[in-house]
């Protein structure tokens, strides 16, 4: 790949970022992560990390244990000149729970870029397909655990044209995350990790979509229920003006979830129309003892499937000029709207992953035509 066809994304930065202000951090989180039975027992108040399921390679608070753990040099830097140490508070030595406080979002997004580097998955939709999918509802039955297929640790998606609480969206990284309490380590559960890049802001918003038991409308209900707790909490501190503010945001943040919901769902769903691109320049990292990509490998999204949107949305528009009609008890051909197949497998008094929910896209097609015909020829050469 030539130096001028590289792409490099938001997610990149971000990363080059983390490397210059938290050097070694990868080896470190994942040593602690490979040492952390050990690190729980060491430490008293770490009940939180026992026992953690094998499907949680990361988890977001875990970076925070790991810095704390080797008490970060960089952590403490930072720190220090944020609170500018030498001069305004020249005896004060920030603990290392007012550090997590004062970069909690960058200390989050760790993990993300952790799982991420792994294989810089970049899925770039054709206009077509992400068209339809970033204007359909969200289904009121999808089942939040039909995100647990992802084809990665973590994927990046673009978003163009797409905004979150008004500003223009770059697009974002998603992955399944264990959720952890210190204070309460019973209390664990699975989120939707987003880290969400926005245009001219570097570091990534880190949002939680909460999995529970039930639906992706469920979730999105809990986590509303969440930001109007706190609005009721802090009402009496903030003038009206401010709280209406706030449900406003809440508004336009939901109304970018369904979207980006849809486009993540469709990674997850089966046999999505994805492109097998080709396989990146690797290097062998000694630190971490394995291979990483050394650009961002991407996966071009519904280019077959774009063929056969673009070919019946012209027919729908040719046959809505004619103003045809046909009578008789056969449906004439016409186009159904792009909509989520469902279906449960696995014994039902079982749970994830002894029993699963696979989801299919179908994409807007005409009834009483066989659309699978009019697929372009996808022609692959393998070696002898």
């Amino acid at each position: 790949m030539s130096e001028n066809n590289k792409t490099y994304t938001p997610a990149d930065k971000w990363l080059a970022y983390l490397n210059k202000k938290y050097p070694n951090i990868w080896a470190e989180v994942k040593k602690f992560r490979e040492n952390l039975p050990y690190e729980a027992r060491k430490h008293e108040d770490w009940a939180c990390l026992k026992d953690l399921p094998e499907w949680a390679e990361m988890p977001t608070a875990l970076p925070v244990f790991a810095l704390e753990a080797t008490k970060s040099q960089a952590l403490i830097n930072a720190a220090e000149s944020e609170f500018d140490c030498d001069h305004r508070h020249p005896h004060y030595h920030p603990t290392f729970e007012s550090m997590h406080g004062m970069f909690i979002e960058e200390l989050m997004s760790i993990s993300s870029m952790y799982l991420w580097r792994k294989t810089k998955g970049v899925y770039r939709f054709s206009p077509e397909l992400y068209n339809e999918l970033t204007k359909q509802e969200i289904d009121n039955d999808l089942h939040m655990d039909s995100f647990r297929q992802m084809p990665a640790w973590a994927v990046y998606i673009e978003t163009p044209g797409m905004k979150f609480a008004g500003i223009d969206m770059e697009g974002f990284i998603a992955h399944i995350d264990c959720a952890l309490s210190q204070l309460h380590p019973e209390d664990r559960h699975t989120d939707l990790q987003l880290a969400i890049f926005l245009k001219n802001i570097n570091q990534p918003v880190m949002m939680a979509l909460p999995f529970g038991n039930g639906t992706v409308q469920d979730a999105l209900k809990r986590m509303d229920e969440v930001d109007l707790q706190a609005i009721e909490e802090t009402k009496k501190d903030f003038p009206e003006a401010t709280v209406v503010n706030i449900k406003a945001t809440m508004e336009a943040r939901l109304r970018t979830y369904v979207p980006m919901l849809n486009l993540l769902m469709y990674l997850c769903s089966e046999e999505p129309d994805v492109e097998q691109p080709e396989q990146p320049a690797e290097y062998h990292n000694k630190k971490e003892k394995g291979s990483m990509p050394k650009e961002p490998r991407i996966w071009d999204v519904g280019v077959r499937i774009s063929h056969v949107i673009r070919k019946y949305r012209e027919e729908e528009r040719e046959e809505n000029k004619r103003g045809e009609r046909e009578t008789g008890y056969t449906v004439r051909p016409h186009i159904r709207s792009a909509h989520w197949h469902k279906f449960w497998t696995g014994p039902r008094d079982e749970v994830y992953p002894k029993r699963k929910i696979t989801v299919k896209w179908l994409p807007p097609i005409p009834v009483n035509v066989r659309w699978q015909d009019d697929l372009p020829v996808n022609i692959r050469i393998v070696d002898k």
